[in-house]
């Protein structure tokens, strides 16, 4: 009278098997969203440690780079600092030597002597450079030019003092003891050799030493050219030092 129950296609077996399957596909779903999204999670960190380690190397290369440039520049500070102090040493060398004084003995002559059978000598300073100079210390000196002079062996003669010579200012410097002057004539030959050194200092702090030779002959007085006998020094006067004839002594040693 009543229709039969419809049978399912699955059993009660088959029912739980399927529901099973079913709970293990979505198990598997789970495990591969799971697996997916760590994957993707070390994935971004990898990608953000190879980042950050490009980044890391490029900010050592800058640091390298800047390291260097600093060393660059601390070199080139430093040449530039001392190309700038050559350059004014050099400077102040050239404005010294441009404006500084230079004295000169101009052609001695003999003069009469109270002593008699002698001959004293009278020579003239003058100063050729632009400032003034101070004469701190003349010597002159006199000695045979040659063994067959049978004068006396020398003659010296020592001014220590002050002679202020403005440019182009001239002093005549006459003989201080009247000591006489070895003068033993021979025809044809020097008889004389006339040394006279001349130190002065100048408005810049330097001290100057020149010496000027001459010999004698017949009567009259004649420069002699070459380094050898016009020596020149010039150095400037420690901060504090105060002049001293000595000083010329030392210089000639």
């Amino acid at each position: 009278m009543f229709p039969s129950k419809e049978q399912t296609p699955y059993s009660d077996g088959a029912q739980e098997q399927y529901s099973e399957q079913k709970s293990s596909n979505e198990g598997a779903d789970e495990a591969r969203a799971v697996a997916a999204a760590k994957y993707s999670i070390d994935e971004r960190l990898a990608t953000y440690t190879m980042w950050l380690a490009i980044f890391t190397a490029l900010l050592v290369l800058v640091a390298i780079f800047q390291i260097g440039f600093l060393v660059r520049t601390d070199k080139t500070s430093t040449a530039a600092a001392n190309a700038a102090k050559q350059s004014a040493d050099v400077a102040e060398r050239t404005f010294t030597e441009l404006e500084r004084p230079y004295i000169f003995v101009d052609t001695p002559k003999f003069i009469p002597s109270p002593i008699e059978g002698a001959l004293n000598v009278q020579y003239i300073l003058k100063n050729y450079g632009r400032t003034p100079a101070i004469v701190r210390w003349l010597k002159a000196t006199a000695k045979p030019a040659s063994p067959s002079n049978n004068g006396p062996l020398t003659w010296i003669e020592i001014f220590s003092g002050q002679i202020i010579l403005k440019s182009g200012d001239e002093r005549e410097i006459q003989p201080l003891h009247r000591m006489p002057f070895p003068k033993t004539p021979a025809i044809g030959e020097p008889s004389v050799l006339l040394i006279i050194e001349v130190t002065y200092s100048d408005v810049f702090d330097y001290i100057h030493v020149s010496e000027f030779t001459f010999f004698e002959s017949e009567g009259s007085f004649h420069a002699i050219a070459g380094k050898k006998y016009n020596r020149s020094k010039s150095e400037k006067l420690p901060e504090g030092v105060e002049w001293t004839p000595v000083w010329s002594e030392k210089k000639r040693e």
